[in-house]
């Protein structure tokens, strides 16, 4: 075999055992496309940086510092995917549909009062502004909210602090 290849072999055998390292750590080894994605892509920067270098201990250390970006970037794509309007909890339905924002948030051990207050202001929202909410809240961002509901960027930004300066004024007294 080549040295060449030889190299390619070694580098990319280290590239899965750091990516299955880290994963296993994260608690995700059993995702194996993950471990590809993550292999595939430190990989290639170890061996682009052996080919400049020429010296496999540096082409390690780039591995190293891919993965660590890899991960970060990994960790964003999560916090950032848009959660299907489906898969949230139901809305609660009072005169037509409106959201509890409360009822979603449990964890915050609201009491009724507060409950009742935050469920009679966003029925009282028009239809459009309780969408947006809906959507802001499954993660999407404006551009997609706009998208979803065919209208321009602008608009939802502007519902959005309209829904936002509504709310302080109704709960900052």
């Amino acid at each position: 075999m080549e040295p060449a290849t030889i190299v390619t072999q070694q580098i990319y055998q280290s590239a899965e055992a750091m990516a299955t390292q880290l994963l296993a750590a994260k608690g995700l080894a059993r995702h194996s496309h993950l471990i590809d994605d993550a292999a595939q892509e430190i990989a290639l920067a170890g061996l682009q940086n052996w080919q400049a270098t020429q010296n496999i201990a540096f082409a390690k250390v780039r591995m190293r510092d891919r993965l660590k970006s890899w991960w970060l970037r990994y960790c964003a794509d999560q916090r950032r995917q848009p959660v299907n309007e489906s898969d949230l909890p139901s809305a609660v339905v009072d005169d037509g549909e409106s959201v509890s924002l409360l009822q979603m948030h449990r964890d915050r051990r609201a009491n009724p009062a507060e409950e009742a207050a935050v469920n009679d202001f966003i029925a009282h929202l028009n239809p459009r502004q309780q969408r947006i909410l809906r959507l802001a809240y499954a993660g999407y961002e404006n551009e997609q909210i706009a998208e979803e509901l065919a209208v321009s960027v602008r608009t939802v930004e502007r519902e959005r602090s309209t829904i936002r300066k509504e709310y302080v004024r109704e709960f900052s007294k």
